[in-house]
Order: C-alpha cells, then sequence, then structure tokens
C-alpha cells in the first residue's frame, strides 16, 4: 500500500480559493466519438511530438504536489487507449502529497482495465455514460459496445472500486425519462450525477438542472442534501433514496469554489475549462530548467485563474479533458 505524507501547504489563488485539484489530459485519442464531444470533421490526433510524454506529465504533478494540490484527475480524450497508464497511475500514486488518484473513463476497456487499475493505486472511477439504451448509445457516441462498457463497471464495483456515472443532459436524446438512470444506477450498485451540456457553440436549447428536477419530481420524492466540503460543485439529492447529483455550470455557476487546474496533453496548463488562458508548461519542460522553473509555471496559472467562467473556449472537450 502507498504510503501518503502530509500535504504540502495549499496555494490559493487571487480570489482566495484553494487550488488542490489537477485534471490531467494524457491523451487527445479516443475509442468512440461522441458527436458533442467530437463533432464531424474533427481531427483529434496531435503530432507524436506534441503530446506531453508520461515522465513530462509526473515532473508537473511532483510541482503541483509540493505546491499543495492533493488530488489527481486522470482524462483524456480516453485515457485508457493511452500506452503504459497503469504505470503512470502507480507513480502518481507514489508522488507525496498525493491522497486522491482518479479517472474518468468512457469504460470501453475497463474490463480489462480495472484490476490492474486497482493494484496501481487508482482510487475512484467516474464513468461517462449518457445512455443505457443501446440503440441511443450508439447514436450519441457512434460506437457500438454498451454491454462491454456494463460489464467493465460491475467488474470494477466487485474489485471495490467506488463509480459515479456521468450523464451530459442531451434534449430530446436522453431526457425523456431520467428516472430509468436512477433505477439503473440502484441496480447496479453506482452512483449518478447528471451534467448539463457546456454552452461553447451549443445549438439546441439546455436542458437545464431545473427541468431535470422537475421531471424527476413529479413522480418520485427529490430530497435535498447538503453539499459535499469536497465536491462544492455538485448538487445533491435523494431521489427515491437514491444518491444522485447535479453538475451545472449553465445555470447555477460554481465558479467561487472552483479548485481546479487543467493539463492538455498538448502540455498548456488550463486555469478554467470556458477559457484558453494557459501556461505553455511543455515548453518549459524541453528545455534546461530547473524543479523551481516547473513550480514557478504552476503558480503562474494558478494565479491566472479568473474570478468567473469568461465562456470564450472553443467546443474542444476532448482536447481539455471535461
Amino acid at each position: 500500500m502507498v504510503t501518503r505524507p502530509t500535504a504540502a501547504p495549499a496555494t490559493v489563488d487571487r480570489h482566495g480559493r484553494v487550488i488542490n485539484y489537477l485534471r490531467l489530459s494524457i491523451t487527445d485519442l479516443c475509442n468512440l466519438r461522441c458527436f458533442y464531444c467530437m463533432p464531424d470533421g474533427i481531427t483529434n490526433k496531435l503530432p507524436h511530438d506534441q503530446v506531453m510524454r508520461h515522465e513530462e506529465n509526473l515532473e508537473v504533478v511532483r510541482a503541483a504536489a509540493s505546491l499543495g494540490i492533493n488530488k489527481v484527475r486522470i482524462t483524456g480524450g480516453e485515457p485508457l487507449v493511452k500506452r503504459g497508464v497503469v504505470g503512470l497511475v502507480y507513480s502518481i500514486a507514489s508522488i507525496p502529497g498525493i491522497k486522491t488518484v482518479a479517472m474518468t473513463t468512457n469504460g470501453v476497456r475497463l474490463l480489462e482495465m480495472a484490476e490492474p487499475l486497482r493494484v496501481a493505486g487508482l482510487q475512484r472511477i467516474n464513468l461517462s455514460l449518457d445512455s443505457i439504451d443501446t440503440k441511443t448509445y450508439e447514436e450519441i457516441t457512434r460506437g457500438s459496445e454498451l454491454h462491454r462498457v456494463i460489464e467493465g463497471m460491475d467488474r470494477a464495483v466487485s474489485l471495490g472500486f467506488p463509480i459515479k456515472i456521468n450523464a451530459v443532459l442531451l434534449r430530446g436524446i436522453n431526457t425523456d425519462n431520467l428516472f430509468e438512470f436512477v433505477a439503473f444506477a440502484r441496480e447496479h450498485e453506482v452512483g449518478l450525477r447528471f451534467i448539463e451540456r457546456m454552452g461553447f457553440d451549443r445549438k439546441e436549447p439546455l436542458f437545464s438542472q431545473d427541468e431535470a428536477i422537475e421531471q424527476l419530481s413529479r413522480d418520485h420524492s427529490m430530497e435535498p442534501v447538503d453539499t459535499s466540503p469536497e465536491h462544492p460543485h455538485v448538487r445533491r439529492y435523494l431521489c427515491d433514496g437514491v444518491k444522485i447529483g447535479f453538475i451545472s455550470p449553465m445555470t447555477h455557476s460554481f465558479c467561487a469554489s472552483c479548485n481546479k487546474l487543467r493539463l492538455q496533453p498538448d502540455g498548456r496548463l488550463r486555469v478554467c475549462l470556458a477559457s484558453e488562458q494557459s501556461v505553455d508548461i511543455r515548453e518549459i519542460l524541453r528545455r534546461e530548467h530547473t524543479d523551481e522553473d516547473v513550480r514557478d509555471a504552476v503558480r503562474k496559472a494558478i494565479q491566472m485563474k479568473p474570478a468567473a467562467a469568461p465562456w470564450n473556449a472553443p467546443a474542444e472537450m476532448w482536447k481539455v479533458g471535461g
């Protein structure tokens, strides 16, 4: 078992927020092509020499941990298509100060990889799953492996992983009967979070958190639950006794509690999901540098964080890692 030393003192941004969470996007590649994430015409392959190497990612995580970052979530693209991801998980889990190592995955490769990931030190999994109906799943993802995703999810649960399903609310596609998700979560003993689709270039009307709550409340009990200090951006409810959450950046801003930085696979340390502002940390890593140079880059990104999301970024969720 990995021993986790006492964390470094937290770093506070210029708006008084404690920044302790790094989302690490390790690849722009994905084995699905969800229409809202990778629209037709998107070529999602960075040149090989522009993608951060594992040792470079680890150098950034070590610098971030020395500044109080204690949670790392590995994302993509799809992180489980990246060669060496199990070793990367192990290395991150071994870094002093890192308390939590989590991953967001579409689950297509989870059946065969859940056990080695558990052994390596991965602690939590968020499963991106926007439909539990085979036909709708294929329509959204342009893939056809829902059965494998569910088998992989069940395997991960059997290994002791806490699993949360992340379902993006897509009006007219997966929003007709949201309680089907709730019943599925109860059956498979997993958590559930509904996520408002990000703004960017969305053309159809937003399906909001309030609409989702109103729909579920018609025939089911919806009891508000106190916000978790660990996840202040999630509004939580008990729906017929099942714990569910809502992440609602478009209608219920949570910028005041934002605690994240995002490292893209191209080495841009992004300060906000909804902004293009970033620090090019790859450029620093690939020239002569010191550990302090890397820490300074992380500090700079933290102090660049805006007070609120400007929503001026392009719809490249596959590149940012959500």
